[in-house]
C-alpha cells in the first residue's frame, strides 16, 4: 500500500494536482487504473491481494512472527 500511495503522491506532485486524499484510498489498497484529467493513467498493483500471497505470509512469519487470524493457524504446532 505504501508503494501505491508513494506513486500516487509523486505523480500528483509532479502534475501540481494536490495531495493524496481519502478518494485515493481504494487505489492505494486495491490498485487499478488511476486516471488523470489529461487522459493519462497509472496502473497500480492490488496491494490487498498481494498481502495474502503464500510466500509473502511465510516471509512475514519468519521475519516477525506474523500469523493471519484464521482457524488454520490454531491447528499449527
Amino acid at each position: 500500500m505504501e508503494q501505491n500511495r508513494r506513486t500516487i503522491f509523486e505523480e500528483k506532485m509532479r502534475r501540481n494536482k494536490g495531495p493524496v486524499t481519502l478518494f485515493d484510498i481504494p487505489f492505494i489498497v486495491f490498485g487499478g487504473k488511476f486516471d488523470f484529467d489529461d487522459g493519462t493513467s497509472l496502473e497500480l498493483p492490488n496491494a490487498f491481494e498481494r498481502a495474502f500471497i503464500a510466500d509473502h505470509l511465510r516471509a512475514a512469519r519468519e521475519k516477525c512472527g506474523y500469523c493471519p487470524a484464521t482457524r488454520q493457524a490454531l491447528l499449527h504446532k
